[in-house]
């Protein structure tokens, strides 16, 4: 985790377990999974698209009862590719193989296959006279690590030079089977990891009953604890503020890697990135798996920046961040980030503030105050260091609190915004878009402070206004303040409300179970009527107004807020909003 002082049984696997991975895997028969036969069909002549030949094969995954289990993928390689490096990319949401995920790394000059997962009967898989939870995600991974198998028998592609990546469950897959599978030299995850002890919201850990199935997981199906022991180069990008694998879970997960590793962390982003991390994720394969020698691929790239551990300490009063990287790439800008607030798994990171403060660079380091607006106030802090193409390299996140380092009086209490994308830039609409929560239409012509404003256009007759939803990030246990602005162009009124959000899967058995073992003193389940909402209703006319919404903190576990606005049904008006803020009040 990123604090150690969470030091329980728990997070510990026993000597004889980590000396049986070593040997054999729990869970994987690796023998079977490379050796038995794979009885390739082509489903349909192979296509070429764009210099590119596209195949759709079939293959055996496992044998259950004497019925083969067949699996259908799609390969995509450059027209007469011989020894190339390969990929094998694990779908998003377990989607069904996809030609553009095949090509977007053929296109690169890989030889690249996805599959779709099988669906019906499966083998149980039996671990210590006990059924795991997880039975389908154990066969969804040996499905791909068949996949491999048929990769690396493909006169199109070099053994040697296999990696794997993936996104969301797919990243989860990637971890996975990079420390699964020898023959891979490289992976990348979008988002996933292990360690979902630490916060996650796949189903398969949720559905579980207890303390002794967390226990099983962890040192079985999840991704994280084999790469404690082998070493493979591995690249985890993280959103900072994605529901689904928490954010301890992922800084943890990187932890624990032996091998050459990186972490990006991308603050107030969700399940998604913007297009210069979704490039630095595809990129890295090149570092790893390209040779000078290979035609169509692009020479091997520079590795990215490899980040040094932070250092905080106190500077004449003051608490100062500093930070190294090593590396042939140039550094062009780094930022200090910092997320005030508990330190506490499954509690409050999905809407928890990270706030992005500059940071001088000089050489190959860079330093940044970290500003102290509450003495007892802890905080998790990390640094960013971007290269000249973008590529962001992040340090390890470290919890700490100013009182360890002798700070004897606060320093600056500086003006948080817990919607950070509030002026509605256009890298703001384009943020909105990419996660998936976009509303209204971005207008550069009416706009109060900012380059552009959210449209909102009334309902056509006989449907319900369209509201705006918006997630507000935190500092936990604060009280705050929404304001915003609006006009219209003839009389509306705007409903406004933050409603607080209970912490995710806190109902569950074995949430609570993980929980209790991690903090003897963890709250209790909050209650409905615990859990707090805060409204108004704006009259809005042509000209801008400031409106306001003191949210103050009810002392109850709460995940964070998220807001609404949505015009009332008895006025039919095109109204704007702009500049929308989420200020933490310190105390």
């Amino acid at each position: 985790m990123i604090l150690n002082s969470h030091r329980t049984h728990f997070i510990c696997i026993s000597s004889l377990l980590l000396w049986t991975a070593l040997v054999a895997d729990p869970i994987f028969d690796l023998k079977k999974i490379q050796i038995e036969p794979l009885e390739t069909l082509a489903i349909n002549p192979p296509v070429e698209k764009d210099g590119l030949i596209i195949e759709h094969v079939e293959y055996t995954s496992q044998v259950h009862e004497g019925r083969p289990i067949r699996v259908k993928g799609i390969l995509a390689y450059p027209k007469g590719a011989m020894k190339k490096p390969a990929v094998f990319f694990s779908m998003p949401g377990m989607a069904p193989a996809s030609e553009y995920w095949s090509s977007v790394f053929a296109k690169k000059g890989y030889v690249c296959m996805t599959v779709t997962l099988p669906t019906g009967p499966l083998p149980e898989v039996i671990v210590n006279g006990r059924h795991l939870q997880d039975q389908n995600l154990t066969n969804f991974a040996i499905a791909q690590l068949r996949a491999i198998t048929l990769l690396t028998n493909r006169p199109e592609v070099d053994p040697d030079r296999i990696g794997i990546g993936g996104s969301s469950y797919g990243g989860f897959f990637a971890t996975l089977i990079a420390g699964v599978d020898p023959r891979i030299k490289a992976g990348m995850s979008f988002f996933a990891g292990g360690n979902h002890q630490l916060g996650t919201n796949l189903p398969q850990f949720g559905g579980m009953k207890n303390l002794e199935d967390a226990q099983l997981w962890q040192s079985t199906i999840d991704p994280a604890w084999r790469l404690k022991h082998r070493r493979v180069p591995f690249l985890w990008a993280v959103a900072a503020n994605d529901h689904w694998f928490h954010f301890p879970a992922l800084v943890q997960t990187y932890k624990d890697s032996i091998g050459e590793k990186r972490l990006a962390i991308a603050p107030h982003w969700a399940h998604a990135f913007d297009e210069t991390m979704d490039r630095q994720l595809l990129d890295w394969f090149d570092v790893y798996l390209g040779r000078k020698e290979d035609n169509g691929l692009p020479t091997p790239i520079l590795p990215y920046l490899k980040a040094g551990a932070m250092k905080v300490e106190n500077k004449e009063g003051k608490l100062v961040a500093t930070w190294n990287w090593s590396g042939k790439r140039k550094a062009v800008n780094a930022q200090l980030v910092v997320s005030y607030g508990h330190n506490t798994p499954w509690h409050g990171w999905v809407h928890r503030l990270h706030s992005v403060f500059p940071a001088k660079v000089s050489g190959d380091s860079a330093s940044a105050e970290i500003p102290v607006p509450e003495l007892g106030l802890p905080s998790v802090v990390y640094g960013n260091v971007f290269d000249a193409d973008g590529t962001t390299t992040s340090t390890e996140p470290i919890a700490i609190s100013p009182s360890d380092f002798g700070i004897s009086q606060t320093t600056d209490k500086p003006t948080l915004n817990g919607y950070p994308i509030g002026a509605f830039s256009d890298e703001d609409w384009s943020h909105l878009v990419r996660t998936g929560i976009s509303f209204g239409k971005p207008d550069k012509k009416v706009h109060h402070s900012s380059p552009q404003s959210i449209r909102m256009d009334p309902a056509a007759a006989g449907l319900p206004q369209p509201a705006a939803s918006m997630k507000l990030l935190n500092v936990p246990d604060h009280d705050h303040q929404l304001s915003l602005w609006l006009r219209s162009d003839g009389p509306a009124k705007i409903q406004i409300e933050v409603k607080a959000l209970p912490p995710a899967h806190w109902d569950k058995p074995v949430v609570e179970a993980v929980r209790k073992s991690l903090d003897r003193n963890s709250h209790a389940v909050p209650t409905k009527e615990s859990i707090p909402s805060f409204k108004v209703t704006a009259s809005c006319d042509s000209k801008w107004q400031r409106f306001e919404l003191d949210c103050p903190d009810k002392d109850a576990p709460i995940e964070g807020y998220t807001l609404s606005v949505k015009q009332s049904d008895d006025t039919q008006a095109t109204y704007w909003m702009d500049d929308v803020a989420f200020q933490p009040i310190w105390k």
